[in-house]
């Protein structure tokens, strides 16, 4: 992860703090995507792109019958590496 943009609506916290409570979620999340071959957008690194927050709804049954709908928000990041174990043969791997 490159940096964590907050919402505009957040309070200011200091750079001292080491625990911060956020209210909303983050505008967005610019991440670095190693051998990518998405296009380079404008004013980032090669590699970095955005991640927005996205807001799916959910239908619940209730224990009465009916039904609601929610909706949950969150960041659409799942921290993983993968490779085959055939790809993986005689190589040397750097830690980023």
């Amino acid at each position: 992860m490159e940096k964590i943009v907050l919402d505009p609506k957040e309070e200011a916290y200091s750079a001292e703090q080491t625990d911060i409570k956020l209210c909303y979620p983050p505008a967005y999340v610019l991440v670095h995507l190693y051998r990518t071959k998405a296009q380079t957008l404008k004013g980032l690194d090669d590699g970095v792109v955005p991640l927005a927050p996205l807001t799916k709804p959910f239908t619940i049954r209730m224990s009465d019958g009916k039904t609601k709908t929610i909706s949950g928000t969150q960041l659409p990041i799942t921290p993983v590496y993968a490779f085959t174990d055939y790809r993986s043969q005689g190589q040397t791997l750097e830690h980023h």
